[in-house]
């Protein structure tokens, strides 16, 4: 558990990155009804 700080938690980081932003544009666009990134 020691060596987390090698590859592990950037690959976390990033997953983590993209749930927060994944929920952060659904709540947007349900409440907007505007995506940050357009998905067509």
């Amino acid at each position: 558990m020691a060596d987390d700080d090698e590859g592990g938690s950037g690959i976390w980081g990033i997953l983590i990155f993209i749930a927060i932003f994944g929920v952060g544009n659904l709540i947007l666009y349900l409440t907007t009804g505007v995506f940050l990134i357009p998905l067509k």
